[in-house]
Formats: C-alpha cells, sequence, structure tokens
C-alpha cells in the first residue's frame, strides 16, 4: 500500500511538474509572440510619424512658396514676421506644462483644466 501511495505521488509530481513546464513554456512563447508584436508596432509607428512629420514639412513649405508667389514682398516679410513672434510666444506657453503633468502623481480637476 505504501508503494502504491509513494507511486501515485511521485506520478502526481510528475504531473505537475509537465504541468508546470508546459505552462512555462507557453508563457514564453506568449512573450516572443509579444515581443515580436511590440517590435512591429513600434517599426510601424516610427515609419507613420517620419511619414507625417514629412508630409507636414512639405505642406509647409508649399504654403511659403504659395504665399512667396501671391505676396508682395514686404506683405510677405510682414507675414514671415508675424509668424515668428507667434512661433516664439508659443514655445513660451507650452514651456515646461506637459513635463509638469508627466511628473505629478495626482492630478485635481484644477491641475486638469489649468492651461
Amino acid at each position: 500500500m505504501i508503494d502504491d501511495a509513494s507511486a501515485m505521488i511521485s506520478d502526481a509530481n510528475a504531473t505537475g511538474k509537465h504541468a508546470r513546464n508546459s505552462q512555462i513554456l507557453a508563457e514564453l512563447e506568449h512573450r516572443d509572440s509579444l515581443a515580436a508584436w511590440v517590435a512591429e508596432a513600434f517599426t510601424r509607428s516610427v515609419r507613420n510619424n517620419i511619414l507625417a512629420e514629412g508630409t507636414a514639412q512639405a505642406i509647409r513649405f508649399a504654403g511659403i512658396l504659395l504665399f512667396a508667389r501671391l505676396l508682395s514682398p514686404s506683405d510677405f516679410g510682414h507675414m514671415r514676421a508675424v509668424l515668428a513672434v507667434s512661433l516664439i510666444v508659443t514655445i513660451f506657453i507650452q514651456a515646461g506644462i506637459p513635463d509638469a503633468f508627466i511628473q505629478r502623481r495626482d492630478l485635481s480637476r484644477y491641475h486638469e483644466c489649468a492651461g
């Protein structure tokens, strides 16, 4: 009887180890497929960001060329001066605000509405 019980315990331990090993292997395969998916998503994201930025730059350049053709030189100079001032103001308005939100652990409604 004791030999039968120890054999059953031994079989149960072997089955438990096999189940754990199978679970570990399945988890590793899932991690590999997850890592491949994340790498593919990252690559796709970088590609899309590069295309979007390149398109935005091309549109800006085309707009400047269009304004250069349509406006007189003095009007074009005024437009460029206004554009430069608006960009400088935008830099000062946005300076540091997103970083402060990222660093703060708890945001209140007041923080979310600020800015």
